[in-house]
């Protein structure tokens, strides 16, 4: 699935989900089938939308606006792969054995907060959830909009892997786009909307200069980072993050996402990918956005 936005006002510009179906050419017999779920894939369910799944490593861009509108911006940590973590919500005492990157990737070593968004570091938020606290981080993503925002009690217990974007955290592409679009109009997002009549409503979820240091960290990622060269010979710049959220269901691969948006300097739309079971963001999600982009210049 896949949604664009204007950037500068949250109009839906795209939006794409499959497996799908015509309308206007379907039989009863197929319609009944698909009411059924014969197929197994939900052809009926408008991903884009209405699919909800852990976003991976870009709910970070959450994470990290929620440093950013405190005191813990310049929040630094050993990235190792060793350390137990342990946190306290009121009487109540957590601890995790251990949170680790990609199997077998080496760890960071020191990273701060731009470093860790151009890395993708899962140590860094864990522990910058923990250094929030559930109460903040909760109210931080409430701001976006969540449809399945977890429960305080959940935010407590799987603290760490919400921060992160994996737990019992959910979004919507719509959603995710929506979280890139914000950045890209620095700090302002706009609800989504599908008729250029409609006058958006506007949240203010995160300041001008939180936005201007996530959207540096965001264009990093296409240079340096997890996407580095995969947007070169673009007439453009493109800025994103790239999200591999793990799925425990029936043993299946995880999903691959990468939101963003683009040009960098002036960002005309904002957009979100998901390639459901289709393992590394970087690796399926990417292109298909670079192939969106490529037919849908932003100018």
């Amino acid at each position: 699935a896949a949604v664009v936005l204007d950037a500068r006002t949250g109009g839906v510009l795209a939006a794409a989900s499959l497996p799908t179906f015509d309308p206007n050419n379907v039989t009863a017999a197929q319609m009944a089938a698909m009411n059924r779920n014969d197929s197994g894939n939900f052809p009926l369910i408008n991903r884009a939308v209405n699919g909800f799944y852990p976003p991976g490593s870009t709910f970070k861009i959450v994470t990290a606006s929620a440093l950013l509108a405190g005191s813990d911006a310049g929040f630094t940590t050993d990235c190792n792969h060793a350390t137990p973590l342990r946190w306290a919500i009121g009487n109540a005492r957590y601890s995790r054995r251990r949170i680790a990157d990609d199997e077998g990737e080496r760890a960071h070593g020191t990273i701060g907060l731009r470093g860790a968004v151009v890395d993708s570091c899962n140590v860094y938020f864990a522990r910058a959830g923990i250094r929030l606290g559930a109460k903040d981080l909760r109210t931080q993503a409430a701001r976006f909009g969540f449809a399945k925002l977890p429960t305080a009690a959940q935010f407590d217990a799987a603290l760490p892997e919400i921060a992160f974007g994996q737990g019992e955290m959910l979004a919507s592409p719509l959603e995710i786009a929506g979280v890139a679009q914000a950045v890209a109009s620095g700090g302002k997002q706009f609800a989504p909307t599908w008729k250029k009549s409609v006058l958006p409503k506007t949240t203010e979820v995160m300041t001008p200069d939180a936005a201007n240091a996530l959207a540096e960290a965001m264009a990093s990622v296409t240079q340096t980072g997890t996407a580095a060269g995969r947007f070169d010979g673009l007439p453009f710049a493109v800025a994103g993050k790239t999200g591999t959220a793990q799925n425990d269901q029936f043993d299946k691969r995880s999903h691959g996402w990468f939101a963003g948006f683009a040009p960098v300097n002036s960002p005309k739309v904002a957009f979100a990918v998901i390639i459901e079971n289709g393992g590394y963001g970087a690796q399926t999600a990417v292109p298909v956005a670079r192939a969106i982009l490529q037919r849908l210049p932003p100018d």
